[in-house]
């Protein structure tokens, strides 16, 4: 009697560890869709191809259960810069209607580089988003060698703006990575980009976050240009919600969204429902 008892409890014991094992190696739906009815909308960087490097950022979101897009937008290399800063904040309304229309309830939107800083201002004129997030941020045309090598261009398209040419195609200055390389655009677009005191500001529009205080991540790598700045150059400014978070990862630019990835997934799931 004894002997078949404990030849049960061996058993029962032998199970339990293997049921334990099986959770530990294969996530439950709770854990595998924790982001399920999320829909993340991502913008890709300056002058790039989608999804270009937020592929591993896509991935590690879908895995987590949200639907993701990554769509073309008016800054990439094939169009930049078809379209206004005010007209690409439609274009992303768009893209966040075809989020919806799939089943996302909540809508986060995130973006790279000049992506970033779009994600930033639609954030700051929408309501309806459960929470804005900008990966390795670009485009300062507030600050440093950007703001010296358009101020010309920027004057010249103010110019030609009220002389009623706003919508005349020319060549204009741009920065990018370190080296001049123009762009062809009307002077409304690249006059709304590049205007130092304009739309496109991340510190103006983290500003008007504060009316609107969503949950707010900023991810930096550390070998990043505008690392320097710290969180005051723009996300203690629109920092206003007790879920928001500043961080840091080793990287340069480009490899931000793959360094954070882990970081975005958990900070996502980890915000109130």
């Amino acid at each position: 009697m004894k002997v078949a008892v404990e030849g049960t409890m061996r058993r029962w014991l032998l199970l339990i560890v293997c049921l334990l094992m099986s959770a530990a190696a294969t996530p439950t739906m709770a854990q595998g869709q924790r982001l399920e009815n999320v829909g993340v909308l991502l913008l890709h960087g300056k002058r790039a191809e989608p999804p270009d490097n937020l592929t591993g950022l896509q991935r590690a979101l879908e895995a987590a259960g949200a639907r993701v897009l990554v769509p073309e937008m008016t800054w990439s290399g094939r169009r930049i810069l078809s379209s206004t800063f005010e007209q690409a904040m439609t274009d992303i309304d768009e893209q966040v209607a075809k989020l919806r229309a799939e089943g996302a309830t909540r809508i986060v939107v995130g973006g790279h580089g000049m992506g970033g800083n779009a994600a930033l201002g639609y954030a700051a004129r929408r309501r309806d988003l459960m929470a804005v997030m900008i990966v390795g941020p670009g485009h300062t045309p507030d600050r440093g060698a950007l703001r010296r090598g358009a101020a010309t261009d920027v004057e010249r398209a103010r110019r030609m703006i009220r002389a009623g040419g706003g919508d005349a195609v020319a060549s204009f200055f741009d920065n990018y990575q370190g080296r001049a390389q123009p762009i062809t655009a009307t002077a409304n677009a690249y006059f709304s980009w590049y205007d130092p005191n304009g739309v496109a500001i991340m510190p103006r529009n983290a500003r008007a976050l504060r009316l609107n205080p969503l949950p707010f991540l900023y991810l930096i790598g550390t070998r990043d240009p505008i690392f320097s700045l710290g969180a005051g150059y723009t996300f203690d400014i629109g920092n206003r919600n007790p879920a928001s978070r500043y961080m840091t990862v080793q990287a340069d630019r480009r490899g931000t969204p793959d360094a954070g990835a882990r970081e975005i997934v958990a900070w996502l799931s980890g915000l109130p429902r």
